[in-house]
């Protein structure tokens, strides 16, 4: 449910503008036990969190209580305006330990901040708190892995791309390129690694500059 201040008309004009800027979310990380991708919630917050301070946006993520074996996570969007929403997710603990709280809040904190925001749902290290992977959607066909010589081409371009990149908004253009997104999902694990590098090198320097 969607709690909120009596008006969010600045809030859903910032909103807009933002959405416009953030696309979609790649898929950053490998799960060994289900053999498929995720987007980290790192990944999820690196995606938004610059289109939305553009626009005056902040969020917050807080860890409620525990009630039959719940755990409550409360995403809140404020406005400079004052305006502001916010919704609260319950999600089972998988263990009733510390561990199992981890789990759980990673997966609340990603699964709330990607739907209030209206980003593509991905599966992330909270795979615990919910059993299983989601099944592909209907018609949908799994990309083919590149080969070894394949994907060092490919790993090579993005890098190269990627060192191109003059400002943290072209930088961020290249994560949210759909071409970029489905190469990534086929790359060896060395050329993964690799472009993790180059887009880190090349953002702590932007953001040096």
């Amino acid at each position: 449910m969607i709690e909120r201040s009596e008006s969010i008309v600045a809030l859903i004009g910032a909103l807009h503008k933002a959405q416009k800027s953030i696309g979609g979310v790649v898929r950053d990380s490998k799960n060994p036990h289900y053999k498929n991708a995720y987007a980290s919630l790192a990944a999820v917050v690196e995606a938004c969190k610059e289109p939305l301070l553009k626009e005056g946006i902040v969020f917050t993520q807080a860890l409620g209580k525990v009630v039959d074996d719940k755990l409550e996570v409360t995403t809140m969007l404020m406005h400079t305006s004052g305006e502001w929403m916010a919704s609260t997710l319950h999600v089972p603990l998988g263990k009733k330990d510390a561990q199992g709280v981890g789990s759980a809040s990673t997966y609340a904190q990603r699964y709330s901040l990607m739907a209030m925001l209206g980003l593509p749902p991905v599966d992330d290290d909270g795979q615990a708190a919910s059993k299983g992977d989601e099944p592909a959607p209907k018609g949908e066909v799994a990309l083919k892995p590149f080969t070894a010589t394949e994907s060092g081409l490919k790993g090579s371009y993005w890098v190269q791309k990627i060192k191109e990149a003059k400002d943290m908004e072209s930088l961020q253009a290249i994560r949210n390129n759909q071409t970029f997104r489905s190469d990534w999902q086929r790359l060896q694990s060395k050329d993964e690694e690799a472009i993790t590098t180059a887009y880190g090198d090349r953002k702590a320097v932007l953001e040096a500059e």
